[in-house]
């Protein structure tokens, strides 16, 4: 696969065989956005973090929590969003990227190249290699991650027929993974501070999900979202655009409700009207 240059985008072009290099054949990202993404996956403050000094840094933990520090070319870059965020129409946002502790490692590599970058944000739902999507959200009962609850929770707007990545993209106010939210805390505040209000900006979705208590937290003392007694916000100007916000419970947490794991008929109700979805219409099925 190749990075096509087509005026003021770059789209993924796959030269295998059967294919015509001068047709890309999904979405092209917007040089803006793959700038962005560049931003948050090369982020200063990882390597900072890692110096001799990290300890200092309010980023340490999550950082080494969600790296292996004795193997470089399985260290976890800053991951930016999954889905084509300037076209999907709902945005979901939690605390940030699960991963592996420090012991074990993580097992994706930092490739920083502009194909990989693109490929692992933009592309994450698309079939860009032999191997076919590198995120499928699927689950038997009940969603237990935050990939999981996002497609239930759009299937609940949506009908069955949602599509991963242009009907929904995902994001985080943390970009290091780590496991179980480690060191997230510490990092929120500066993490928050260089990356959120650029992501949201570049968003299109006038329907934000905030998924989990951390993300909820950052919402509220930091965009001033106080969200109601549905978990609603909104309809209101953010960043940018007239959205509505709302609030569900993280997939994994415990001693939670089930249900507040899901929408609720309100919230329900209000997406679909910012979507400029009638009242009544049956849901998608394909």
């Amino acid at each position: 696969m190749d990075l096509v240059s087509v005026g003021s985008t770059l789209q993924i072009a796959d030269r295998n065989e059967g294919w015509d290099p001068r047709r890309p054949h999904i979405l092209p990202v917007p040089r803006h956005l793959l700038a962005l993404a560049r931003r948050i996956s090369t982020c200063p403050l990882v390597e900072r973090s890692r110096g001799e000094l990290g300890m200092l840094e309010p980023c340490h933990d999550v950082v080494v929590l969600g790296n292996n520090p004795l193997n470089a070319e399985h260290r976890r870059s800053p991951e930016p969003w999954i889905g084509h965020l300037a076209q999907a129409r709902m945005l979901f946002v939690s605390s940030n990227p699960n991963g592996l502790d420090g012991s074990r490692g993580a097992t994706s590599p930092s490739r920083l190249d502009d194909l990989s970058i693109a490929t692992e944000t933009e592309f994450a739902f698309d079939p860009v290699s032999p191997a076919g999507p590198a995120v499928q959200p699927n689950f038997r009962d009940r969603p237990r991650t935050s990939w999981e609850g996002a497609l239930a929770c759009s299937r609940q707007v949506l009908g069955k027929g949602v599509r991963p990545g242009y009907d929904y993209a995902q994001t985080e106010v943390v970009h290091c993974g780590s496991a179980s939210q480690a060191g997230v805390e510490p990092a929120l505040p500066v993490c928050v501070a260089m990356y959120l209000a650029q992501v949201l900006r570049a968003a299109a979705a006038p329907s934000v999900i905030v998924v989990g208590t951390i993300a909820q937290n950052a919402f509220r003392r930091f965009l001033d979202v106080d969200f109601g007694p549905n978990g609603t916000w909104g309809p209101r100007q953010l960043h940018g655009r007239r959205r509505v916000v709302v609030a569900v419970a993280h997939p994994a947490a415990r001693n939670v409700d089930e249900s507040r794991k899901f929408l609720n008929v309100q919230q329900i109700a209000l997406i679909r009207a910012r979507l400029g979805i009638a009242p009544g219409s049956p849901p998608r099925t394909a």
